[in-house]
């Protein structure tokens, strides 16, 4: 995530230089100089780790698709949609909203079909 955190920064126009620190975890030193070093996990914590951080992170935004998908459907189910083509239908003509916005780009970031697909 300090990696993401640092990736993200440097994607902004303009931006030739950052620093991000994780401060007040039990490896924040290794990470620190990790992210710095742009070594990667394996090569940060040599050694230890096998693998980089790919299927975590599919995990991660596989629950947060999951969460999004709930936050979404339940002002729908509270409006009393029935399930299945209703909500589906609802969720289409749904208004932008932080919510939706997201699970749209979690979902094509997790590589789903477009959110008018009900799941992954």
């Amino acid at each position: 995530m300090v990696a993401d955190a640092y990736d993200a920064v440097m994607a902004v126009d303009g931006v030739t230089e950052a620093s991000i620190l994780l401060d007040d975890h039990f490896a924040s030193q290794t990470i620190n100089e990790g992210v710095a070093a742009r070594a990667g996990f394996v090569a940060s914590f040599h050694g230890e780790a096998q693998d980089e951080l790919a299927e975590l992170r599919a995990n991660f935004l596989h629950k947060a698709v999951l969460a999004g998908q709930d936050r979404v459907a339940r002002p729908l189910l509270a409006e009393r949609v029935d399930a299945g083509a209703g909500v589906r239908r609802r969720a289409r003509r749904r208004a932008a909203s932080p919510d939706l916005d997201r699970l749209r780009h979690r979902r094509g970031c997790s590589g789903c079909p477009p959110a008018t697909t009900p799941r992954c």
